[in-house]
């Protein structure tokens, strides 16, 4: 029988680390479109379709930070592994390179020829792949900022990408509907995955690499093997455009939201829908804390909202 929830009567538990962030708290003044954690888990980037970036306090909600960042929507915030750069990309086809400590601004470039819609860490090393509308994903060194490779690789836009578990490969997916497996270094096409038939808007993998998760616009998350790059289950629930799916750490579970009002919590590896959840919200952007104990998006009101994992399981 598959559960339902309703957001609003979420019981937040008892939690030393956790007891006083709030469910939820009004935190920009227009979409939410991109959220981050810092690795380390102590603080949450939120970005908005106004360009502002703000800084909060995992533990209890505060803001610490808010930064002007960008003339236009703030798609992406990614933190090198030792948290002391945040880098952020936007419509307004820039990245910039932040000291995270002060706020300061310490570099910036014009990064892509349209939109620029994801920024991911490389799991190894600190060099960060984006991805925009003029068809390109690019790789970047932050200290300094300087792009290191440049591809052509989908036939329209590329809306996100992620390195694989030892940052030898990349996965990119597009709004021509493929999902392309490219190797690191010279960025070329290793495979094809075909099965969507909508652009796809987001892409992840699972704890230990085995599982591909992939979503978008025709309402399916598709789960591959990665080892025999074939699609394992196509799981069907949302009724509407899906923008963004993300993997709890350390586990199969997966968490996918977009413009139905529901986030939908999976089990990756037998295709089970765990539980529905009902947030009276579209959201584009949602993710998970590193322990893996709160589930946090934010939605397009300028709202974030803070969900705990040992409640949705329960």
């Amino acid at each position: 029988m598959k559960k339902i929830i309703v957001f609003a009567s979420v019981i937040l538990l008892s939690c030393a680390v956790f007891s006083q962030i709030p469910a939820s708290w009004q935190g920009h003044d227009s979409r939410i479109t991109s959220i981050s954690f810092t690795n380390d888990g102590k603080h949450i980037a939120t970005g908005c379709f106004d360009g502002i970036v703000t800084i909060w306090k995992t533990t209890d909600g505060k803001k610490v930070r808010e930064i002007v960042a960008h003339t236009d929507a703030v798609n992406g915030i990614a933190f090198s592994h030792d948290n002391s750069r945040m880098v952020t990309i936007s419509s307004d086809l820039r990245i910039k390179v932040w000291d995270f400590a002060t706020g300061d601004n310490i570099s910036n470039a014009p990064a892509h020829g349209g939109s620029i819609n994801s920024i991911t860490l490389n799991p190894i090393k600190d060099e960060f792949i984006t991805t925009g509308d003029d068809k390109m994903f690019r790789i970047w060194e932050v200290n300094p900022l300087k792009m290191t490779l440049s591809q052509v690789v989908h036939a329209t836009e590329v809306n996100d990408a992620v390195f694989n578990h030892d940052g030898n490969n990349i996965i990119t997916v597009g709004s021509d509907t493929h999902v392309k497996l490219l190797g690191r270094r010279r960025g070329n096409v290793l495979a094809t995955l075909k099965g969507h038939e909508g652009p796809i808007k987001s892409a992840r993998y699972n704890h230990n690499g085995r599982f591909l998760a992939t979503a978008g616009f025709d309402k399916l998350i598709k789960i591959w093997d990665v080892n025999t790059r074939r699609e394992r289950h196509s799981l069907e629930g949302h009724i509407e455009n899906i923008y963004s799916v993300a993997f709890m750490p350390d586990s199969n579970f997966l968490a996918s939201g977009g413009d139905d009002l529901y986030i939908i919590i999976w089990n990756a590896s037998s295709g089970e829908r765990v539980k529905t959840i009902e947030t009276n919200v579209t959201l584009r952007s949602l993710t998970f804390s590193p322990d893996g104990k709160l589930l946090v998006f934010g939605d397009e009101t300028g709202k974030i909202h803070v969900l705990k994992t040992k409640e949705i399981l329960e």
